[in-house]
């Protein structure tokens, strides 16, 4: 059993790695947010009390499931299009804005990409 928790501590070890140096140095896409239609990866990391989320979608994933970085990306491109702004992405996603903050500070490589951003720009950090 306790080979089986280590076994298991080390692969959340691994993928926490492995999703910040994917959100790191994967290249942005650009978000046309005039005709912004959000991903299927994205769709499915999102709350199901997303107003944008069909039944389609299946069940939420979380940072368990091996889409979930691609979902995070997908939710970094849409922020950078909105130049930062955490209300204006939460209304392309159907969510409130403390919906898509919690969503962006449950991952901590996201949480300082969109905190970097948000510098630039003179905006306040989310905490």
């Amino acid at each position: 059993m306790e080979n089986s928790l280590l076994a298991a501590a080390g692969a959340a070890e691994k993928w926490n790695g492995e999703v910040e140096e994917g959100l790191r140095t994967a290249e942005m896409k650009t978000v046309d947010l005039e005709a912004y239609a959000p991903p299927r990866e994205l769709l499915q990391i999102l709350p199901p009390k997303s107003l944008i989320r069909g039944s389609e979608i299946g069940s939420q994933i979380g940072p368990n499931n091996p889409k979930f970085a691609m979902g995070m990306q997908a939710l970094l491109d849409l922020i950078f299009a909105v130049e930062g702004s955490v209300s204006d992405a939460a209304k392309y996603l159907g969510l409130s804005t403390g919906a898509v903050s919690r969503l962006i500070l449950s991952d901590d490589s996201l949480r300082k990409e969109v905190n970097d951003l948000r510098a630039s720009k003179g905006m306040k950090p989310l905490k």
